[in-house]
């Protein structure tokens, strides 16, 4: 058995790349449950079941192993540069989420007419999931195209 001091140190590229894609997943799976949880008021026929469960667990065991991976790894320090990126990062995230809330605000205005949603756990849960992943898929995102961006500049500089 390896001990901590011998474990293999991952890179940030190649754990921001693992988290994008688990945390794609598991917006996916988010929603996958939103529609077959009955979000749009339909009934959902019996037949349709086995179907989202089809779909759904491809996502989930990803999502799922994804995570379990990235909590046992070593993943090495972020430097100056790649605190700058995760910044640019969350920056970047702040600006598309209060821009989601300004376009609610602003169909919340021009909608008429009433929607019921019936709210219980398990809508709540397919919710927190949803934003958790879309939060880190974001992250993950913008710090990859920004550290990309970041190389490429230079590799232009060195030339």
């Amino acid at each position: 058995m390896k001990s901590k001091a011998e474990k293999k140190i991952v890179t940030l590229e190649k754990y921001y790349k693992v988290k994008l894609i688990g945390s794609a997943c598991g917006f996916a799976l988010a929603l996958i449950l939103a529609i077959s949880n009955g979000i749009l008021g339909t009934d959902t026929p019996f037949w349709f079941l086995p179907l989202v469960g089809l779909l759904a667990i491809p996502f989930f065991v990803c999502f799922v192993m994804i995570m379990i991976w990235s909590v046992g790894k070593c993943v090495e320090k972020h430097d100056e540069l790649s605190m700058q990126n995760l910044t640019k990062a969350h920056s970047r995230i702040f600006t598309g989420f209060s821009g989601l809330v300004v376009v609610a605000v602003f169909v919340s205005r021009l909608w008429t007419e009433p929607v019921q949603v019936n709210l219980d756990g398990n809508l709540c849960f397919i919710i927190v999931l949803g934003f958790y992943a879309l939060y880190n898929a974001c992250e993950s995102g913008f710090f990859l195209a920004n550290e990309k961006k970041m190389n490429v500049e230079s590799e232009d500089n060195d030339e």
